[in-house]
This record gives C-alpha cells, sequence and structure tokens, in this order.
C-alpha cells in the first residue's frame, strides 16, 4: 500500500468515529453551549490530546499487549465506565447557568480553561468507543513493517481529524441563539446529558463484571 493510501485508510477509518454521537461529541457540545466558545474549544483541544494518545499508543502497538494480557483492556473499561458515570453524576449536579451568570466581556479564569481542557482529555482517555477502536480496528494497521515516520504521520493524521470536527462542533454549539434556547430548557436536557453518561458508565462496568466473572 502506498504512503498515501495508508493515510487515506487512516482517515477513512477514524472520520467515522470522531463524527460519531457519543461521549465526546456530548461534552463538547454541553461546554459550547453552556460556558462558551473558549471553554468548547478547550474541551475540544483536550480530545484532540486524548485522541493524539490514544493513536500513538495503538502505533506503538498497545493493542498486541492487550491480546496478550486481557485484564488490561478490562482494567482500562471498568476505569473509564466509572468515570463517565462521575462525569455524569457532576453534569445532575451543576448549578443552573441562570444561577451562575459570566459576563459577555469577562476573562474567562486560567482555572476553568485547564478544568475544561482536562474535563475533554479525561474523558477521551476513558472513552469506551475510543478504547475498543484504537486498541482493535486501528491497532491492526501498524504491522511490524510500518516505519516509524509513517506511524507519526498517522497520528497526525487523527490529529487535524479530530481538532478540525471538534472545534467546529464548539464553534456551532456556542452560538447565541443556540445558548439562548438552551437556558429555556436547561434543566431537562442536562438530566438527559447527565443519563446518558451514567448508563454509558454503569453499562461498561456491568460488561467488565461479566466478562471476569466468566473468565
Amino acid at each position: 500500500m502506498s504512503v498515501a493510501g495508508f493515510l487515506l485508510t487512516v482517515a477513512g477509518l477514524y472520520f467515522p468515529l470522531a463524527i460519531s454521537p457519543g461521549p465526546n461529541a456530548l461534552l463538547v457540545s454541553r461546554a459550547a453551549v453552556v460556558e462558551g466558545r473558549r471553554y468548547g474549544m478547550l474541551t475540544a483541544l483536550g480530545i484532540t490530546t486524548g485522541s493524539m494518545t490514544w493513536a500513538a499508543l495503538a502505533a506503538a502497538g498497545v493493542g498486541v499487549l492487550i491480546a496478550r494480557w486481557p485484564w488490561l483492556m478490562w482494567g482500562l473499561q471498568a476505569v473509564g465506565g466509572l468515570w463517565l458515570a462521575r462525569v455524569g453524576w457532576r453534569i445532575l449536579r451543576a448549578p443552573s447557568v441562570a444561577q451562575t451568570p459570566r459576563s459577555p466581556g469577562a476573562m474567562p479564569e486560567a482555572t476553568d480553561l485547564w478544568r475544561a481542557y482536562w474535563r475533554g482529555l479525561s474523558t477521551c482517555l476513558t472513552n469506551p468507543q475510543a478504547l475498543v477502536f484504537f486498541a482493535g480496528m486501528f491497532g491492526a494497521l501498524f504491522t511490524p513493517e510500518i516505519p516509524l515516520w509513517l506511524r507519526w504521520s498517522s497520528v497526525a493524521t487523527v490529529a487535524c481529524i479530530s481538532l478540525t470536527i471538534y472545534q467546529l462542533q464548539a464553534t456551532v454549539f456556542s452560538h447565541p441563539e443556540l445558548q439562548r434556547r438552551y437556558l429555556s430548557v436547561q434543566r431537562g436536557l442536562d438530566r438527559v446529558c447527565s443519563a446518558l453518561f451514567i448508563l454509558l458508565g454503569l453499562k461498561l462496568i456491568w460488561a467488565v463484571a461479566q466478562t471476569v466473572a466468566g473468565a
């Protein structure tokens, strides 16, 4: 396979994951519509960093390690399930935007921006969709004859796709009209968002428990 063909294969595999609805997309959308464009973009940057981390691990052969020691996958899935459930609980407990207004001209605190970045990074690293994808289908691309420079080019390809999609999503969902509409139905949407995170987390934990019990 040519270099261009290999990178197109990488892009073709990753693009559907990046645009599919899931914890990453849900988190960026909510950060942008609730907290604004800066926070949505920092969350998107965190998710991109997480995607790059997963891609680098896949390129380095993490799939081989997981195939040899399946308990690594179980452990990562359990941690991911707990983290997603925690994110859902925090969304449920978060105060109303109307109760914590931000002045339009106010500069965000550095700690808040770091928190948005960390939230995106940690959610991506514990995202079960990303875990299964990068450890399985994506990792299978990197056979021993693939040179190091092409592996890093693949990581860069993932980074470009991730950054483009999630930054665009943050820009769209930070539109003032969407923010205004969100305020009118905030509590209901937050409950739905929280329930999705918690259910995903509990489902993942339950799947790990069944796998371990049957091993």
